[in-house]
């Protein structure tokens, strides 16, 4: 009995108290909450498109889909080595060196400091899904000078320059006793380009591969 009267009164309600008023209750409550829920199915699917285009474009642009970090102290002789194994690996597509590190870059207006990621020329037109999502909006991707950099549009936007302008770069190399040397670079602006993200625009400034070699130390950078 104790089970069946919330049960009995819940349909009552339902039902309603007139004849003919088949279920008003109900039918009010089921309008109701189709409407209340119109919004959250909105806001999830657009979220859902969102994480997910963010997630392609750094997993093609950003991580890619396999990263292998070598020790620091190794040589030009094992990383050959390992790009060797990995070229011969049949499941492996493609293979690109990569080096990263911290730099400040600035112009005569202003300065900024963001990831230099120095990189393969080639990885553009070998690389379909990183092309993809990669877009040039001014300039060309044009790393096969040792002077060359490649900007996000956002902070080309900052620096307050376009493509064919110069620009500096400062990093820094650290002592043994922990001091730090000042190296300045002075590069010219190739292209703009932008991912489709302002915060991954804002992130990343490339560089040619041999010149990160150059001015990204190995105590201050990711190979």
């Amino acid at each position: 009995m104790k089970l069946f009267f919330p049960f009995f009164i819940g349909f009552r309600y339902l039902r309603g108290r007139k004849k003919g008023a088949f279920f008003p209750y109900l039918r009010g409550s089921i309008i109701g909450i189709a409407l209340s829920l119109i919004p959250l199915v909105v806001v999830l699917e657009v979220a859902d498109g969102m994480i997910e285009g963010i997630t392609r474009r750094y997993l093609e642009v950003g991580t890619y889909h396999l990263q292998i970090h070598l020790d620091r102290n190794t040589g030009d002789r094992e990383h050959q080595k390992v790009r060797k194994l990995l070229e011969d690996n049949p499941e492996i597509r493609q293979v690109f060196e990569e080096r990263q590190g911290m730099g400040l870059l600035y112009s005569s207006d202003s300065r900024y400091g963001g990831l230099l990621r120095a990189v393969s020329p080639e990885i553009y037109n070998e690389d379909e899904n990183f092309r993809k999502y990669f877009q040039i909006v001014k300039g060309d991707f044009n790393l096969g000078r040792a002077n060359s950099i490649l900007l996000g549009q956002e902070v080309a936007a900052i620096l307050e320059v376009k493509v064919g302008d110069g620009i500096k770069v400062l990093t820094s190399k650290i002592r043994e006793d922990g001091s730090f040397i000042p190296k300045v670079t002075r590069l010219k602006v190739t292209g703009i380009f932008t991912t489709g993200y302002q915060e991954l625009d804002r992130l990343w400034s490339y560089i040619p591969l041999n010149t990160g070699r150059r001015i990204i130390p190995e105590e201050n950078s990711s190979d």
